[in-house]
């Protein structure tokens, strides 16, 4: 979560099981706030990114028990995702559960068991591929204009592929700055 943009609302249901009279109390969340995730680039910008947030309580694992709901599916209000121009977001939602021991505590026998929400986001590819790779393409391209200029023209010559190179490092940078 980032900074003071979390909103939070829990509520409570409860359902009692004709079978066994077993009255079930379902505790509900729903989150909403900026996150953030470390990126990984390795296949920029043609990548996917896993999204994951965990959720845990302080009750222990013999307390509590998570349970997926089968009957409602879990999904992303894709409407209201903020980075639609960059990402897209996938509706597939992803659980898996796990056990954390609280390591440097004087609790540390107490397991509390963690759900894990993954959901999968893939870069808009076409803003870096036009404004970058294309824009490269041209300028290394402009350096075959250096053959239409005659061979005794030298200084001419040395001129624009200066030029060109200075424009290309320069245009580097400017990319560089502007890449995640």
């Amino acid at each position: 979560h980032f900074g003071d943009s979390l909103k939070h609302e829990k509520w409570y249901s409860i359902n009692k099981t004709d079978q066994d009279h077993i009255i079930e109390i379902t505790e509900h969340h729903k989150i909403r706030g900026v996150f953030w995730e470390r990126m990984e680039l390795n296949h920029f910008p043609y990548d996917v990114q896993e999204l994951s947030l965990s959720m845990t309580t302080p009750l222990r694992t013999n307390d509590i028990y998570f349970i997926e709901n089968k009957q409602k599916l879990s999904g992303v209000n894709r409407i209201i995702f903020r980075d639609q121009q960059s990402w897209h977001l996938y509706e597939h939602v992803e659980f898996t559960y796990e056990q954390h021991r609280e390591e440097y505590s004087l609790n540390y026998n107490q397991i509390h068991p963690v759900v894990v929400c993954t959901c999968h986001v893939g870069r808009k590819c076409g803003y870096y591929i036009w404004n970058a790779y294309f824009l490269i393409f041209l300028i290394t391209s402009a350096a075959l204009c250096t053959f239409a200029i005659p061979p005794s023209n030298t200084q001419g010559r040395l001129q624009i592929t200066c030029t060109l190179l200075l424009t290309s490092v320069t245009f580097r940078w400017v990319v560089n700055k502007s890449l995640p």
